[in-house]
C-alpha cells in the first residue's frame, strides 16, 4: 500500500514539474474568470444587465481614456529608465512598463500605494544586478519627480482656468501650497 501512494507521489510531483507553468496559468485563469463572475452577480442584476452598459459606452472615449492612461504608463517607464541610466543601469523601456503595471496592481490591491513601489525596487534591483538601496534611491527620486510634475500641471490648469472660475478665494492658497 506504501509503494503505491510513494508511486503515485512520485508521479503527481513529476507531473507537477513538468506541467508548471501550464497548471499555473490555469490557475490564474480559473481565478480571473471566478473573480469576474463573482463582481458580475454582485455588481448587476445579471449578464445582459452588464452588456448593456458595456453596449452603452462611448466607445472613442473609452479608446481616447485608456490610450492616455498606457502612454502614461510607458511614460512612467521612460522617466525610471532615465534615472536608472543616471546610475548606469540598462534596463529596456519594456522591461520597465511591465515592471510598472506590476506595481500598480500591487497598489491596487495593498492598503497603501508604497506596495507596487516596494516591488519596482526589488524587481530592478533583481533584474539589474544592483543593491537594493540604488534601486529605492531611484524609485523615490522618481517618486518625487512624479509629484513635480503633477504639481506644475495642476499650477498651470489653474492659471489656465483662473478667469474660468467664478469665486476664486480659493485659488491663491491652492497656488501657494503648491509653491510650499
Amino acid at each position: 500500500m506504501r509503494i503505491i501512494n510513494k508511486k503515485m507521489k512520485n508521479r503527481i510531483i513529476s507531473f507537477y514539474r513538468e506541467n508548471k507553468k501550464l497548471i499555473l496559468l490555469l490557475v490564474r485563469i480559473i481565478i480571473s474568470v471566478s473573480l469576474i463572475v463573482f463582481l458580475v452577480k454582485t455588481q448587476f442584476k445579471g449578464i445582459r444587465s452588464a452588456l448593456e452598459i458595456i453596449k452603452s459606452v462611448n466607445k472613442p472615449l473609452l479608446i481616447l481614456s485608456l490610450s492616455t492612461h498606457i502612454f502614461g504608463i510607458w511614460i512612467t517607464a521612460v522617466r525610471w529608465n532615465t534615472l536608472l541610466g543616471t546610475q548606469k543601469v540598462k534596463l529596456g523601456t519594456t522591461t520597465l512598463t511591465l515592471t510598472v503595471l506590476i506595481g500598480f496592481f500591487f497598489n491596487n490591491f495593498l492598503p497603501t500605494s508604497i506596495g507596487g513601489d516596494v516591488f519596482r525596487t526589488y524587481d530592478a534591483a533583481k533584474k539589474a544586478n544592483i543593491p537594493i538601496e540604488t534601486s529605492a534611491s531611484i524609485i523615490i527620486v522618481e517618486r518625487f519627480s512624479g509629484i513635480i510634475s503633477a504639481s506644475t500641471y495642476a499650477i498651470i490648469a489653474l492659471f489656465l482656468g483662473f478667469t474660468a472660475i467664478g469665486n476664486r478665494s480659493f485659488i491663491i492658497p491652492v497656488i501657494i501650497f503648491f509653491i510650499i
